[in-house]
């Protein structure tokens, strides 16, 4: 799994205000990184893509995936240019 931690925190969000919580904290959403990972340890990685925003990788993701979903990216990037 690899996902931007904005993205989870507008997920965290919807489930949030489906159980009636109507808020979620700046303070709350500030520590969300540093929680997720307090609690789950070793399993994923936490750190800033190239535009500075952060992003939550398992730690399950190996290189090897990360490189043929790269080359598939670029392929499929190559073949739209005109």
């Amino acid at each position: 799994m690899i996902a931007q931690v904005t993205s989870l925190v507008t997920k965290l969000e919807a489930f949030m205000l489906y159980h009636g919580i109507r808020v979620l904290e700046d303070s709350t959403r500030k520590h969300i990184p540093r929680k997720l990972e307090s609690e789950l340890h070793n399993s994923i990685d936490i750190f800033p893509h190239d535009k500075g925003k952060l992003v939550v990788v398992s730690a399950s993701v190996s290189v090897r995936d990360v490189v043929l979903e790269n080359q598939t990216l670029q392929r499929e990037l190559s073949s739209s240019k005109p």
